[in-house]
């Protein structure tokens, strides 16, 4: 079969079967405020919503101490796996929940917490507030997210970090040390290096280097699912060698420094990230399917 032909059944395939049941309706918008107490490694926080009509969530809580609940839900429990189930037949019934979670952010220099609060089984959108100490401001605090304002009085920081693209697994990462960054773009990607020089063996002209390398390789992402990349902004934290496993949350790509001396698999490791974290496919035979049919290098 003709190799042009194949390709458009396959997107074919994809836009009429697949992208109905990605209909997000209207995501829920979570009002978060966090409060973080390094000294006693403990962060303190609550969560606010409204829920959309005749819908049922699956909030995530088995980590984190609930300290309150307060709702106009009809349904309300939670289940053996540490899920707050919670159905509403209302139309924006509201939902506060206030909870502690420990975080011992001393082992690592970089740690990653997930989940940072309790959130729903379906995509959302949120504005975040986290308040820490100014005795604290050599540690570094990263939610990513779209846009990020930064007040200051004189014993605390307040960091508001907003995301209007839906999400289903976000991350907070603390760093003991400041965190170098380097910015590169390639249309509507942005895509944000972070790393440690004190472990990590690479510097600004290593990272040049690479993305002259991705971006003769990048417009394959257009292939899978459509525009180039979902997210306005992508963050990627290079991590020692020793931390072998590849995290990927909603925005945020975790590797260490050897993969990029692989352009192509860490094309395919947008690739993936670009359905499961984007357009929220589950189905792994056919993420592996489209990935292997639509990117060939």
């Amino acid at each position: 079969m003709n190799f042009l032909l194949l390709k458009t059944l396959i997107f074919l395939f994809f836009y009429i079967i697949i992208l109905p049941k990605l209909s997000l309706g209207y995501p829920l918008f979570l009002k978060i405020n966090l409060e973080f107490y390094p000294e006693l490694s403990l962060l303190k926080g609550s969560l606010f919503t409204k829920l959309n009509f005749n819908e049922n969530y699956n909030f995530i809580t088995s980590k984190f101490l609930i300290k309150e609940i307060k709702t106009s839900s009809d349904i309300l429990f939670f289940d053996q796996k540490g899920f707050l189930k919670v159905s509403t037949i209302k139309n924006r019934s509201p939902l506060y929940i206030s909870f502690e979670k420990s975080i011992n952010f001393l082992i690592f220099p970089i740690t990653i917490i997930n989940p940072p609060f309790p959130y729903p089984d379906k995509p959302f959108i949120y504005e975040i507030t986290i308040k820490i100490p100014r005795t604290f401001k050599n540690m570094e605090i990263l939610i990513p997210s779209d846009e990020l304002e930064i007040k200051k009085t004189k014993n605390f920081l307040f960091y508001t970090f907003k995301n209007l693209k839906p999400i289903l697994n976000p991350c907070i990462i603390i760093s003991t040390f400041k965190l170098k960054k380097i910015s590169f773009s390639y249309k509507n990607l942005n895509l944000y290096f972070y790393y440690l020089p004190q472990i990590t063996p690479l510097c600004s002209k290593d990272l040049k280097n690479f993305f002259k390398s991705f971006k003769t390789l990048a417009y394959l992402l257009e292939n899978v699912g459509g525009t180039l990349y979902p997210f306005k902004k992508l963050y990627i934290i290079i991590v020692p060698e020793n931390f072998s496993n590849i995290q990927s949350f909603s925005d945020v790509l975790l590797i260490n420094s050897s993969i990029l001396k692989d352009v192509k698999y860490f094309l395919h490791l947008l690739a993936k990230k670009k359905l499961e974290q984007g357009l929220f496919l589950e189905n792994k035979e056919i993420i592996d399917g489209l990935i292997l049919s639509l990117i060939h290098i």
